[in-house]
């Protein structure tokens, strides 16, 4: 364990001679939360998932595919033509930059705004408590 001036120094004094977290810091149930919530959010944009057929038939289907599917979410970033013929295999497009770039804002907004609302809730209870003991 660190010496205990090492302890009082990261730390700012905070009001009733408690010590007050650095606003940067966060609880261990918010970095798990935040994990989890990530490996969703990754998961969403990794799958393959099947474009609406209006999107098909306004000009796939002329050309000899019958399904469009894509990547990304909540903006597509890849799309796949494939079809139901085995000799045909499918084709991908490259990865469009534009739309990945706002996947991952997207992403990191909803990162935060969660870590933001994990850490109020906890630090609100721990206040509550605080102040029913001093009581």
């Amino acid at each position: 364990m660190p010496p205990v001036s090492a302890l009082a120094a990261s730390d700012v004094a905070g009001y009733n001679g408690g010590m007050k977290r650095r606003w940067f810091q966060i609880h261990l149930n918010t970095a798990i939360v935040l994990m989890l919530s990530a490996s969703g959010l990754v998961w969403l944009n990794v799958r393959l998932y099947r474009i609406s057929e209006e999107h098909v038939y306004r000009g796939h289907l002329e050309s000899g595919w019958d399904f469009l599917d894509g990547r990304g979410w909540p903006f597509c970033f890849q799309n796949i033509a494939s079809t139901t013929h085995k000799w045909r295999p499918p084709i991908a497009d490259g990865i469009s930059v534009v739309p990945l770039a706002m996947d991952v804002a997207a992403i990191a907004m909803l990162q935060t705004l969660l870590a933001i609302g994990c850490e109020s809730l906890i630090r609100r209870r721990e206040r509550k408590h605080a102040m029913s003991e001093s009581n």
